[in-house]
């Protein structure tokens, strides 16, 4: 049940989202071995059903990993995230279960869309 989870913490319950029973995941542990050798390591809970397949996943990272921000090349940043959905009623709900701003609006399909800026032009993901 997702309702034992919150945005922020895979530990953590959150009362705002007690009512609605979802599909999860569950909490997955991931890591990766950068090329330096240092290993970044991390949690994260997926959410299916209820127009999931557009929603983002919940990431928590290791205390003990340096983020991937902190070393990341910069340059670029996120201009729009646009999602799509057949049912954008019951995506958008979820998304506001979530305490997550993004709208999804109507489309043929789930789709997810992120116009990125660098400093090379706009780039944009599908």
């Amino acid at each position: 049940m997702f309702s034992k989870w919150k945005l922020g913490s895979a530990r953590e319950p959150s009362p705002s989202l007690e009512p609605i029973c979802l599909e999860t995941s569950g909490v997955i542990a991931g890591a990766r071995e950068k090329p330096d050798g240092t290993v970044l390591r991390w949690k994260t809970l997926a959410v299916g059903g209820q127009g999931g397949d557009v929603v983002p996943f919940v990431i928590e990272w290791d205390p003990a990993s340096r983020h991937p921000s902190v070393d990341s090349p910069g340059g670029c940043t996120i201009r729009e995230l646009r999602l799509e959905h057949p049912d954008p009623a019951k995506v958008n709900r979820l998304l506001e279960v979530m305490g997550l701003r993004v709208r999804a609006r109507q489309g043929p399909q789930a789709r997810i869309t992120a116009l990125l800026a660098t400093p090379k032009g706009d780039f944009e993901l599908t």
